[in-house]
This record gives C-alpha cells, structure tokens and sequence, in this order.
C-alpha cells in the first residue's frame, strides 16, 4: 500500500534556523549597549578633555568638572556596567534579533498610510510647538504652543524619524522628506536629539525590513558625530532661530579649525557624563524620600516634587543624573538601579514584539524610540523623567496587550457562524 504522506525527509534537512554572527546583538539589548558605550566614552572624552590643557571656562557647568576623580570615576562607570551586563544576560523570554518583522508584513504593505500619519503627525506638533518662534526666537527653548503639546512633541519626535525611515521602504523619497522635516525642526530648537536623526532614520529602514549595510550606520555614526557641536554651539547665539542658525551653522563649518571644535565639543559634552556621575554621588543631601518622590508617576503637586524639584539640581540649567542619585547611595545601589531601569526597558521592548500581530512595529518603534531618549535621560537628567519615560514604555507595553486581546476577540467573533446550534452533551 503506497503511503500519500508527503515525504519531507530532504526538506527538513535544509530547514534550519538562518545564522547570524552577533546572535547577542539584539533589539531589546540596544538601549543597554548604547549606555554602556556612552558610559565608556564619556570615561575616555572627560580624561581628554581635562588631560588636553583647555581652560575650563567659568560657567555653571566649572564645579562639575572640578569634583572629577579618576579612581572614583572609573569605580562608578564599573558599577554601572555591572548592572548593564545583568540586565543584558539575564534569560527573557523573547530576545528580539535585529533581522525582527511580522509575518503580516503590515509595514510595508497596508500600513503605510499608519506610519505616514505618524512621521507626519511628528512634524505637525514640532510645527505647532515652536509655532512663530520657528524661523527667529528670541532666546533659547522658546516655545508658542502650552507645556503639554510641547512635551508630546519632543517625545514623538525620535518616533516620528524611525516612522519616516519605514516609511522610506516603500516611498523612499516620501519617507526621505519627512526625516528631512523633522531634522529641521529639530535643528530649528537647537537639541541634540538633531545629530542623531540619521541613525534613528535608519533604524526605521531596519525595522520596516530593509537590510542596512554596514556602511550606511558607519555614515549615519559619523554623521551624528559630525553633527553633535551644531546644537551645543548654536545655543550660545544672540539670536534664534532656523535662519540664525542656518547662518550661524554655514559659518562654523567653514572654519578651519572646527574639526578641532568638534573633537573637543564631543569631549567635553560627552565626557561631561560621568563628572556629572561623580559630583553627584558626593552629595549627601539626597534621602530615600526623595528618590520615592521621584518614582511617584502622579504629577508633581501630587507627589511632592514641588517640594524637592529646586534642591535636586546641580544648578538652574544643570539638573542631577539619575546615575549620580542613585550612586550617592554607593555603588552597589548604582548596580542595582542601572540593573532594574534595563530589565524593565528590555521587558517593554519584547512584550510589543509579536510578529503575527499587524500593530506590533508601531508599538515596537514607539518603544525603541522612548528608550534611547531614556538612555539620554538617566546619564543627564534625573530620576523623575527617566521614570516618566519609562513609565509611558509600561503604558505602551500595557496598551498593546489590551489591542491584541481586543483583536483576537474581534477576529474570533467573526469567524464564529452566525447561527451556530448550541452544543449538547
């Protein structure tokens, strides 16, 4: 008798899983190691910078600098690292590998419009926050639009540039123009969120099923490094503004000495990380009450940062980092904290990442976006935006969960028969 089951003995031999080199490079990892990489290069551009006998100017930023200690310095970027490599290794269930897309294929087929709307959407509010201030401000973080629309408008922004990237899979030069538009706002508000456009465009490009080259993020690092001194010295213009700045841009590139600028604005900003780090941690008036303030996602009147908010800063323009809060305590509440925020980031990550749903890559870039601002937040500002920000990843976490539930019952009512006979026993 002649069997009509398939014989799939020389297919299974060719059904193995695709190999890839850097199996531990994953997406869920990528904040942990873009904080590690920013922790040993501030350690490196602070002992520059100091070590290049540069007279640190007399600004508010001067006592930071001047409570630097290599020892201590070294022995607290340790600790933190710590904390990073037990948040990277510890067994999640679902890392999520860089090559990540859904089997619906919705980001480059049917959603387009979605991510359009998005990218598009991030445009608008950078618009509307800056409103007539875009072209000519008279000073610095001037804004037209209430706290609320420009607080969504600076959180949307990263997510708006991975949003234009996918798009820019099916529509390149639709997706090319709206990154192009949000750089320029960005640009237009002099933040540093500006030099870094190009990689988050092409982590879009990533994430909507395109294969980036190794080039393309060598160009787009370069670029942002390149890039970084714009924001950093236009902020010290008379005047501002996109045109100021793109007069003001124009010249300094045409100087002959701004490699040398550059070099030494890269060190001197991303160094200023961990002296930050260090002139923190020596503060002793930080309680345990204030870090559960911090924690306190209600709004500030409610939680009693009111109270706290003036003492918690280095200066006026110089908040305390979320690193420094925490390594006041000692190191080892440093690890622990460094530990906690990364678990919970990689978590949020990989709780959105479901291939087989269609509404996964928004949730996905929303979270990938939200957590390189938190990688920015917890080395230079302090506890209580890092965990607003982390916050905003559990509601999204939370969000998707409800969608996919609601969509699976939505899709099972309508696949159940109208008319079905109750079933007997």
């Amino acid at each position: 008798m002649t069997s009509t089951t398939p014989d799939t003995r020389h297919t299974r031999q060719h059904t193995t899983k695709p190999h890839h080199r850097y199996t531990w490079i994953t997406l869920d990892r990528v904040p942990l190691l873009a904080l590690a990489a920013l922790l040993i290069l501030s350690l490196a551009g602070a002992e520059i910078y100091l070590n290049s006998g540069l007279v640190i100017p007399d600004t508010p930023f001067r006592p930071v600098w001047a409570s630097y200690d290599r020892a201590t310095a070294i022995a607290l970027v340790t600790a933190a690292l710590i904390g990073l490599l037990g948040a990277a290794t510890i067994p999640l269930k679902h890392p999520i590998p860089l090559t990540w897309r859904t089997t619906t294929h919705t980001p480059t087929t049917r959603s387009t419009a979605l991510w359009f709307t998005i990218a598009a959407s991030g445009v608008t509010l950078g618009l509307i926050a800056k409103g007539q201030y875009l072209l000519w401000a008279p000073a610095y973080l001037t804004f037209e639009a209430p706290p609320p629309i420009i607080s969504l408008a600076s959180v949307i922004a990263p997510v708006a540039l991975i949003a234009a990237g996918i798009v820019s899979t099916r529509h390149p030069w639709t997706g090319a123009l709206l990154a192009i538009a949000m750089a320029t706002i960005l640009f237009s508000g002099a933040t540093r969120l500006f030099a870094g456009s190009a990689v988050l465009f092409l982590i879009g490009r990533l994430l909507g099923g395109i294969r980036v080259h190794v080039w393309a993020w060598f160009l787009g690092g370069t670029s942002a490094a390149i890039a970084l001194p714009i924001p950093l010295l236009l902020r010290n213009q008379l005047t501002h503004g996109l045109i100021p700045y793109t007069e003001a841009t124009i010249s300094h590139l045409s100087e002959p000495g701004y490699l040398s600028t550059v070099i030494s604005t890269i060190a001197e900003n991303v160094g200023f990380t961990v002296p930050l780090l260090v002139h923190v941690a020596a503060e002793r008036g930080i309680t345990i009450d204030d870090i559960l303030i911090e924690l306190n996602p209600a709004p500030a009147s409610i939680a009693g940062w009111d109270r706290i908010v003036t003492s918690m800063r280095v200066h006026y323009y110089i908040p305390y980092s979320m690193l420094g809060e925490f390594a006041s305590f000692g190191a080892l509440a440093l690890t622990v904290a460094v530990f906690v925020w990364g678990t919970l980031l990689r978590l949020c990550i990989q709780l959105v990442a479901d291939p087989d749903c269609g509404l996964s890559l928004l949730f996905l870039a929303a979270q990938l976006g939200l957590s390189l601002i938190s990688v920015l937040y917890i080395t230079q500002y302090n506890t209580r935006n890092v965990n607003r920000v982390v916050t905003m990843m559990i509601a999204l976490a939370l969000a998707f969960y409800l969608a996919k539930a609601f969509l699976a019952h939505f899709r099972s009512s309508e696949l159940q028969p109208p008319d079905a006979p109750a079933l007997t026993t």
